[in-house]
């Protein structure tokens, strides 16, 4: 969601390093996002998507949705993104 290109890649490199699993990195189609959000599908979820708002950079914004049907755990990187 943010205007700057690559830096899904950069926040993949924060979530592995962090001893998560690699995650699938994909560009948003809106480019106007101005905040990160952890998004995740259902409830068993809720805890991995804290987990994953509280690594540095992602901020703490966790939203329950299903926007993101692909996957159980979706980040949005939003304008405010700033990778460590």
């Amino acid at each position: 969601g943010t205007p700057t290109s690559g830096l899904q890649d950069k926040a993949g490199a924060v979530i592995k390093s962090a001893g998560w699993p690699d995650p699938a990195r994909a560009n948003s189609t809106d480019r106007t996002v101005k905040t990160t959000v952890v998004y995740y599908r259902s409830a068993s979820y809720e805890g991995v998507a804290r987990g994953l708002a509280a690594l540095r950079g992602f901020g703490g914004a966790v939203q329950l949705s299903d926007a993101f049907l692909g996957a159980p755990v979706t980040i949005v990187l939003g304008g405010d993104y700033t990778p460590q």
